[in-house]
């Protein structure tokens, strides 16, 4: 059952959210009602989470049979047993009998893998309704009773002690609660092309070349914080309380690709005390076995830009933080306008070069001018990132002058 709202006075702050403070005898300390758009805070109910964890995986997946049995896999030969206190559950975006059944072998009796043991875990198949990345993983916030939850793509393939150290990272209680992000290199794929190198080796998707070294030495103290923009949630876990206290994920965002950056910034700046930093830590890792073609990662970014507009218009100051400037302004879609018709005239030649990168293979760059050459590569792939993003934002808001010109 959802906390009915304490009858003591609320605080509203400048985005409209109330902030309710339960006495002394209540579960919570602090109540947050937030609009709609989030979930209920509601009490841990023993019932539909059987047992307490300090830590559960939550995996949202759906039509990707291959890509969970490999990662489950992987959690299956944890070097820190199911029984020391985690648990998995495995969060349906909609019907999947396929999936369902992968995930349900998991559950079953110990086996042996190819080498090493592989222990039967601790798993839970959690059925959605298939409206979405954020409802997904919200039901599966409600699901359990961790005192951690860890979203991982279904894509990853944990190392041994990946768990561990994700468990032994929020015990440090070095500077308080924190969102923890762990390292999840690409996998490298034969043959590997000049294109695979760059997306591994430069911020083309995520920000770890930022982080670490090739070498692994991190660029910054353990303490750091890394800030919301780095909490993907390809790796990461945090305190469920935590999450609970902001009203979990926005069920607003639909489609990936901003969900997670949002729960972040409204973590960073919640309510009622400090926020909560962005650590990293290399020893919870696990390789990301995703392939990027150089035609799908124009086509993540055209879907980026559509999803851009009414992310911007449902949480502005969240967005204003992302892309440094507001979205949603007459100036903003005249500038896009402008940058699609003046700047679409080179794109025919770099699309031939930029098509091949797939074809060259990576060791074609090497030696002492490495960084140069890939960071003279990486200008050209910007330009081309950008024109397809606001290709995708325009669309966005002829789609939404459409909608607006029917309901007149």
């Amino acid at each position: 059952m959802p906390l009915r709202p304490p009858t003591l006075a609320g605080e509203t702050d400048e985005s409209g959210w109330v902030v309710y403070r339960a006495d002394d005898e209540g579960s919570f300390i602090r109540i947050h009602m937030f609009p709609t758009r989030f979930f209920p805070v509601e009490k841990p109910n023993a019932m539909s989470a059987p047992d307490n964890h300090e830590l559960a995986v939550i995996i949202p997946t759906r039509g990707r049979v291959s890509k969970l049995r490999a990662c489950l896999g992987r959690l299956a030969a944890q070097d820190l047993r199911p029984e020391s206190g985690w648990e998995v559950l495995v969060v349906l975006d909609g019907p999947d009998p396929e999936s369902d059944a992968c995930a349900r072998e998991f559950a079953k009796a110990d086996s042996r893998g190819t080498g090493s043991e592989r222990h039967r875990l601790n798993l839970r198949v959690v059925q959605g309704p298939g409206t979405g990345l954020s409802t997904t993983k919200n039901l599966g916030i409600r699901s359990t009773n961790a005192r951690i939850v860890l979203f991982i793509n279904d894509d990853v393939l944990p190392t041994a002690g990946f768990i561990r150290a994700h468990v032994e990272a929020h015990r440090e209680g070095r500077i308080g609660p924190a969102m923890v992000l762990g390292h999840s290199p690409w996998v490298v794929h034969e043959p590997d092309t000049l294109f695979d190198r760059l997306i591994r080796e430069t911020s083309m998707i995520f920000f770890y070349d930022q982080m670490i070294s090739p070498t692994g030495e991190v660029k910054r103290p353990a303490d750091h914080d890394w800030g919301f923009r780095h909490a993907w949630n390809i790796n990461l876990s945090i305190p469920r309380e935590s999450v609970l206290s902001v009203g979990g994920f926005s069920e607003s965002i639909t489609s990936y690709g901003y969900e997670d950056l949002e729960l972040a910034w409204r973590l960073s700046k919640r309510l009622g005390g400090a926020g909560l930093p962005v650590l990293f830590r290399p020893a919870a890792r696990a390789h990301h076995d995703h392939r990027y073609t150089p035609k799908a990662y124009l086509e993540r970014e055209f879907h980026l830009g559509r999803c851009a507009l009414p992310f911007a218009k449902a949480h502005p100051g969240c967005a204003r933080d992302i892309f440094g400037r507001d979205l949603t302004s007459a100036a903003e879609i005249e500038y896009a306008r402008q940058f699609v018709e003046h700047e679409s005239w080179a794109e025919t030649r770099l699309r031939d070069g930029y098509d091949a990168l797939e074809r060259v293979p990576a060791s074609t760059v090497d030696g002492p001018w490495v960084a140069r050459i890939t960071s003279s590569l990486l200008s050209e792939l910007m330009w081309l990132k950008r024109l397809q993003f606001r290709r995708g934002f325009l669309e966005a808001v002829r789609a939404e002058a459409e909608s607006t010109s029917r309901a007149a």
